[in-house]
């Protein structure tokens, strides 16, 4: 993408970056059905969905839409807020923020971040919500410090990470495991040792193994320059060799899989093991650099952007103002790559965002939702949060997945499925059959939380496929 695109009319870039699958709009664009009214007025850091499509939104803000809501809030499906959802006051200073949330199968939400009391002291910075947003009472757990990072295992066992030092009174240094009784699992052990500062960000592998990243540089007494990668007792998996590691910290969930198990990841860093590399990595999966990624190319140019990985592996990738080439090429603080790491020009955000990007939320209806500081996107206000156009093709023959919708995808616990079928099964790579349900009325609902993490296929009787990736 060079200078000139940013000027052409919409007409002009619907040739120069054809649309695929059912999108009808540039991706990259934005989507102004999503209305936000006066938006959120502080920044937000975490998005996530529910089942029946609803966002979970989280961050460092007092209001949305001029409604009071103390950091964390619900939206219905067009962006407006749900006043369903009434929400605790998890805290009371002006440094209080939420960082992350993860929706459970039950509906259930848990809530990490830095919270404190009306006395000033530290509360605990990891929480639990009933469905309405009430606090949930049945979770006593309780966090020395703040979270950055909630996972669940495929066994439904939840990972936290952050800066913290124990868990309702045990010691836990910056990683812990709760059991299903949210009692902390001694299997687990970072009770004697473990990261010497905050874990930040964490994949979880489909052998269930834990690839953690952060701001450490010793782990079990052994030294790993921000990046590690545990066994699943937690202690450190000694044939992911690092080596020299990164030289500055991995910035907050911003490590993620693709499905072929590699790991990519940004930061504030410029060298992994020595290698020169613009605050953008990827990993083999021995823990060495992956030097086929972006091959050539010489990265960012500037070290502090956001990232996730999308379902057909694609990389989203958002900054501030300061993010403007990619490989020397001129961009607008938000790009997506292909999978190898070269730049996709099939996504034009025209002018993009008027700050930074920090977190992303893809929807299985060829559209994105972005979380920042922004205050505008392609010079139409939008406080802190938008939706774009980005289209989420897997590679299946869409003609034939026109009418067999998956939701959401990647999924994480819940799975919603609506086709022209009587029925719907789940296989795995191999083809072997996991599960097979019944679609009444064409509709159905899947609890997949005791699937590993993985690429399946979602098949239906009459001949619909869909790819299903599952990342907990």
């Amino acid at each position: 993408m060079t200078l000139k695109y940013l000027f052409l009319p919409i007409s002009v870039l619907c040739l120069l970056f054809p649309f695929t699958g059912n999108s009808q709009h540039v991706d990259g664009t934005i989507d102004t059905t999503f209305n936000i009214g006066q938006g959120s007025n502080g920044v937000i850091f975490s998005l996530s969905l529910q089942s029946d499509g609803k966002i979970i939104v989280g961050g460092w803000f007092s209001s949305y839409d001029g409604n009071g809501r103390n950091l964390i809030v619900r939206l219905n499906e067009d962006g407006s807020l749900d006043s369903t959802f009434n929400p605790p006051q998890l805290g009371v200073s002006v440094d209080d923020f939420v960082q992350t949330t993860l929706v459970l199968p039950n509906g259930k939400i848990f809530v990490g971040g830095n919270f404190t009391r009306l006395n000033g002291l530290q509360d605990n910075g990891l929480k639990r919500l009933n469905p309405d947003g009430s606090l949930d009472t049945s979770y006593h757990g309780n966090v020395s410090g703040s979270i950055a990072c909630i996972k669940q295992q495929a066994d439904g066992k939840i990972i936290a990470s952050g800066l913290c030092s124990k868990y309702s009174g045990t010691t836990a240094r910056y990683i812990f495991r709760l059991n299903s009784d949210d009692s902390i699992d001694s299997t687990f052990n970072t009770m004697t040792s473990g990261s010497n500062a905050a874990i930040t960000s964490m994949a979880i592998q489909a052998d269930g193994k834990i690839i953690i990243g952060g701001g450490f540089s010793i782990y079990k007494w052994v030294t790993r320059y921000a990046i590690a990668r545990l066994n699943t007792d937690a202690s450190l998996d000694t044939t992911f060799h690092s080596g020299l590691g990164v030289n500055n910290p991995i910035l907050e969930n911003s490590l993620y899989l693709q499905s072929n198990g590699k790991a990519v990841f940004t930061g504030h860093f410029t060298s992994y093991d020595g290698i020169t590399v613009n605050g953008l990595a990827r990993l083999n999966s021995d823990g060495s650099l992956d030097i086929s990624f972006n091959e050539g190319g010489i990265g960012m140019n500037a070290y502090m952007p956001n990232l996730t990985v999308l379902p057909n592996d694609k990389i989203m990738i958002g900054g501030s103002q300061s993010f403007t080439t990619y490989n020397g090429i001129p961009v607008k603080h938000i790009i997506r790559l292909n999978a190898d790491g070269t730049l996709d020009t099939n996504f034009n955000p025209l002018t993009g965002q008027n700050s930074s990007v920090t977190c992303f939320l893809q929807l299985n209806n060829q559209k994105m939702i972005l979380g920042g500081n922004f205050t505008s996107y392609d010079s139409i206000p939008y406080n802190r949060i938008c939706r774009i156009y980005s289209n989420n093709s897997v590679g299946i023959d869409e003609e034939n997945e026109e009418s067999l919708s998956v939701f959401p995808n990647p999924a994480n616990t819940t799975l919603r499925i609506t086709n022209s079928g009587d029925f719907a099964t789940i296989t795995d790579l191999t083809g072997k059959t996991l599960l097979t349900v019944p679609t009444k009325h064409k509709e159905a609902e899947i609890n997949i939380s005791t699937f590993a993490n993985g690429i399946y296929f979602l098949k239906t009787n009459n001949g619909q496929t869909s790819k299903l990736i599952i990342q907990h």
